[in-house]
């Protein structure tokens, strides 16, 4: 994932909390009931403005699950509230994040100690 898609996650992951809210818009059981209810994945699509992003963000939340043994699907139909799913999508968002921190670090050209350490500089002297 480039800086760029891992930007563009963030803004989907941050619409995706935007319109469930506090929950009242988040389902289980379906994808949505037809009535502006959409569980997890069905919000995903929705918040997506093509199908390569709807994947990476599903990707991202399938990594975001980590040792849960589930699938989105299931955790979302098995969650207790919607404060699990938030925490979900929070932490999908914390590693798209991360993943664009990460590679502008990247391309960083390496710092050269000789002129930014001070104490290098004060044993030169």
């Amino acid at each position: 994932m480039t800086p760029r898609q891992a930007i563009r996650a963030v803004e989907i992951l941050d619409h995706m909390l935007e319109f469930f809210g506090s929950g009242e818009t988040w389902l289980q059981g379906e994808e949505t009931d037809g009535k502006g209810n959409y569980c997890v994945l069905g919000a995903v699509t929705l918040c997506s403005p093509d199908p390569l992003s709807d994947s990476r963000v599903r990707l991202l939340l399938v990594h975001a699950l980590n040792s849960q043994k589930s699938t989105v699907w299931a955790f979302n139909d098995r969650a207790k509230s919607y404060k699990s799913i938030k925490a979900l999508i929070l932490r999908a968002r914390s590693m798209a994040v991360d993943r664009a921190r990460a590679d502008r670090r990247l391309r960083q050209p390496p710092r050269d100690p000789q002129r930014t350490s001070p104490v290098i500089q004060s044993r030169a002297a």
